[in-house]
């Protein structure tokens, strides 16, 4: 198989995490157990997003087998040779009596018994038990992780000092221009004079300038306003209409849903860019499915969407508007839906705002069905915090939020916010940290 060449063994749960996995494998040959194609088919029929992947990665599987010989190994993209291995029917499980005769460890079996028959074998599973069992037997075995590059941990502002003239002809031109910085698309950049004064800039990506985000007072979006720096950032990208996907990434405390929920609805109801707003979440922390909660669809959106209700609440008083029982008065709102994240599949938005929240429990392949669904005129905002992961499987970088924000970081089309200041009680700011 090619001397010199690592040989990776994908179980399933690699190959379910997305549909071009294999792909990331460069110049290696790859080796698909036949039992782990039957897991695959136990997920075919499914409504999730491992089903989808699974009749993918089945349908991509089945192609690559007209190709060749599939069982003694097929090329793709040139240096990647793939086979389906058939021989875990004759491996003797009495070898190994330790471990339980269960479908997880066979990925333990097939990797010992040809441990001495491949040079380089590497077993990939995001098991930690099967990684775990397979060290101790001396096999090496990895977790998947695909290339990433890492979002910076910061409120993506850059503080450049300048000379008061600087800022003082900003007024005039109506733009900063500074050929001899480097900037980034949509990068956020805080000017400070000596003097005193300041100015906080964005940069646009079309016109290569800064422009400054105010002149005077603070960002306000329907009432609410922006209590720091980092919430005029992420006011400002929220309402940008030439920014039509936005990640704001931060703990519990730091005004993301209300930001986010606050420009939504200027935009929707008081300017009409937007004819819908669509809010949307996993379900993974609140244990059973929507569809087993009990009550009238109206009771089962409290639940998962009480945050925002609060929200909206919060919103409305902000105009001294009183809309008594709110999941009420949003349940009679045509311009308003909310929907946990498995019942949008197949859906497509069209001059809509859609916010998904707890984009760190979905995997990157849901982010993406959601925003390849987003059509002309529609704004996606990416809610949540990568340092809590309820999901099984997700870790704070292979998460949907990270890798679509960082795949993002640097697009015309993108900006993000890492929002770290907690603007909450002491006692809640004192919570956050533990």
């Amino acid at each position: 198989m090619g001397h010199g060449r690592k040989t990776f063994l994908l179980d399933s749960t690699v190959l379910l995490y997305d549909v071009d996995v294999i792909q990331h494998f460069k110049r290696s040959n790859v080796v698909i157990p036949s039992f782990v194609i039957d897991d695959l088919d136990k997920h075919v029929g499914q409504k999730t997003d491992y089903g989808i992947i699974a009749r993918d990665q089945l349908q991509f599987l089945s192609e690559l087998s007209k190709t060749g010989d599939i069982n003694h190994g097929v090329i793709i993209d040139g240096e990647i040779l793939v086979r389906i291995d058939t021989l875990i029917g004759s491996i003797d499980k009495k070898r190994l009596p330790h471990l339980a005769d269960l479908p997880q460890n066979r990925i333990v079996h097939l990797a010992y018994a040809l441990k001495g028959e491949l040079d380089n074998l590497v077993v990939v599973s995001r098991s930690v038990a099967t990684r775990l069992s397979l060290e101790v037997l001396g096999i090496e075995a990895n977790d998947f992780q695909p290339p990433r590059k890492d979002i910076d941990p910061v409120s993506r502002m850059r503080t450049i000092h300048v000379e008061k003239s600087v800022i003082d002809h900003s007024y005039i031109d109506g733009f900063v221009h500074m050929p001899e910085e480097s900037f980034l698309n949509n990068e956020y950049v805080l000017l400070l004079a000596k003097e005193g004064s300041q100015l906080l800039c964005r940069f646009h990506p079309r016109e290569k300038k800064l422009f400054p985000i105010r002149r005077k007072g603070t960002k306000v979006a329907r009432g609410i306003l922006a209590k720091n720096i980092e919430q005029e950032i992420a006011l400002d990208m929220l309402l940008a209409e030439d920014i039509p996907l936005v990640s704001l990434i931060g703990r519990a405390g730091t005004g993301k849903t209300l930001l986010a929920m606050a420009a939504a609805f200027e935009m929707v109801f008081d300017k009409g860019i937007y004819k819908h707003l669509i809010v949307t979440r996993p379900v993974h922390s609140l244990g059973p499915d929507i569809g087993h909660l009990p009550g009238t669809a109206q009771d089962k959106l409290k639940p998962l969407f009480g945050a925002y209700f609060d929200n909206i609440e919060t919103i409305k008083e902000a105009r001294n508007e009183d809309v008594g029982d709110v999941a009420e008065w949003v349940s009679c709102q045509p311009k308003i839906k909310m929907e946990a994240i498995a019942h949008m599949r197949g859906r497509s938005f069209q001059r809509s705002i859609l916010i998904i929240d707890e984009c760190q429990n979905c995997s990157p392949h849901e982010i993406k069905t959601l925003i390849s669904r987003s059509g002309i005129g529609t704004k996606v905002i990416l809610i949540g915090d990568i340092e809590q992961i309820d999901a099984k499987n997700l870790n704070r970088y292979s998460n949907g939020l990270s890798e679509v924000t960082s795949h993002f970081a640097n697009s015309p089309i993108a900006a993000y916010s890492y929002l770290q200041a907690v603007e909450r009680s002491a006692l809640a700011l004192e919570a956050s940290r533990m």
